[in-house]
């Protein structure tokens, strides 16, 4: 069944004509020690930030409610759609009271529309010939342009779906909480039963706690990609970047807040999954995968405790000199150029070469997190900070949205 087509409301804001001057002024002018106070829950502390934040974009920055269209032909614009709109409403006053007059006014604006649909289409793809044509056409923007005219469907309507009983799921609410529990199911193991090593004792060094300067909050938030989707809590990447340094201040306080309560704010554990059609049959769960949108301010949180980690377990030499992933400054380049050398000499030597891959499923998502916890433990890592990773791994929700 060809899935219906629905729309819904959104609010944008328009950030070319924002006075960002005002926006940080306004920022800078908040008393944020009585916002985030030791005496107030982190999760209120974190409502109450978020909701200044807002409430000040609000008054520097023009937004409006628009509203999303699913399966829009990308040259359709405002203009377009007004002019649609008015023919509809004349070819429905000229059915009910069969004017001449009518009738012939509804045909001028449906030729119109018609001339305005073909234009626009024609200078759409001519758009996209001089883009192809153009030496600024970088590799990003031609897989960017070759998914979107190849895969149409990516950004359709989710279809009817099929539980594992073959049952048709149409209601998009259920569609939503089937896949939900499909992208739930993957992510999730079954560890009863199992039994850890005993506890290791006198490891050393240890880190017991960290805490976060605000230099370093600064540099993430001015590295923020703006063109990233805004998270469940609505504040956007560029709102953080253009107010990075007078925000970094008050956002150090409540990550260390967190901390120093060995508990990640509530807000923050919860992600919006977007399912993403990937390939095969599109009524299957199985064939999407999930693209979680998560607070940005967590995000950025995240990056701060990752470096401390980072540079502890650098410090003491954990890693292997042959560990490329996830690693500053190195790639897989050059663990591929180890493997060459060492293949060329084994082949010059006579020997053979062995060689065994191993692609973990969902390696990433069914994390075994109490050996993850005693795995840390193990490296040093214990006190408040293991209480606070603990915490962060802990009663985290997901909701499933059609964008």
């Amino acid at each position: 069944m060809k899935p219906k087509p629905f729309s819904f409301k959104r609010r944008i804001w328009l950030y070319d004509r924002a006075d960002f001057d005002l926006f940080r002024n306004k920022c800078n002018n908040v008393n944020w020690d009585e916002i985030i106070d030791d005496n107030i829950h982190i999760d209120r502390c974190v409502m109450n930030f978020n909701n200044q934040i807002i409430k000040i974009a609000e008054e520097c920055i023009p937004n409006k409610i628009i509203t999303v269209r699913q399966n829009e032909l990308p040259w359709v614009d405002s203009h377009i759609r007004r002019l649609i709109r008015r023919r509809n409403r004349y070819r429905k006053k000229a059915k009910r009271i069969n004017s001449e007059y009518l009738w012939n006014k509804f045909k001028i604006i449906r030729n119109q529309v018609v001339n305005k649909l073909r234009n626009a289409k024609n200078n759409y793809y001519e758009n996209i010939c001089l883009k192809l044509k153009s030496n600024k056409f970088g590799t990003k923007e031609w897989w960017k342009l070759s998914k979107q005219l190849s895969n149409p469907s990516t950004k359709q309507s989710i279809p009817t779906l099929l539980t594992d009983y073959g049952t048709a799921v149409h209601d998009d609410t259920d569609k939503a909480n089937l896949l939900n529990r499909f992208f739930c199911s993957q992510s999730s193991i079954n560890d009863s039963g199992k039994t850890l090593p005993p506890s290791i004792n006198n490891v050393s060094p240890v880190l017991q706690a960290i805490a976060i300067p605000t230099p370093d909050v600064k540099d993430f938030l001015n590295c923020l990609d703006i063109s990233k989707a805004v998270g469940p809590d609505g504040l956007s990447p560029r709102l953080l970047k253009e107010a990075a340094n007078v925000l970094a201040p008050p956002m150090c306080k409540l990550f260390n807040y967190s901390l120093k309560l060995k508990q990640f704010p509530t807000s923050w554990k919860v992600a919006n999954i977007i399912p993403v059609y990937k390939k095969n049959d599109p009524q299957k769960v199985e064939n999407y995968r999930p693209i979680s949108l998560l607070c940005i301010i967590a995000k950025v949180f995240e990056k701060c405790v990752h470096k401390q980690l980072h540079n502890f377990i650098v410090s003491i030499k954990l890693l292997s000199p042959h560990q490329s992933g996830f690693t500053k400054n190195d790639s897989t380049v050059n663990q591929l150029l180890f493997l060459t050398n060492e293949f060329a000499n084994a082949l010059e030597d006579g020997k053979e070469i062995r060689v065994i891959f191993f692609d973990i499923t969902k390696a990433f998502d069914r994390v075994w997190h109490a050996g993850l916890l005693y795995k840390l433990k193990s490296f040093g890592i214990s006190g408040d900070l293991l209480l606070w990773i603990e915490n962060y791994l802990s009663s985290r929700y997901q909701k499933v949205l059609f964008l």
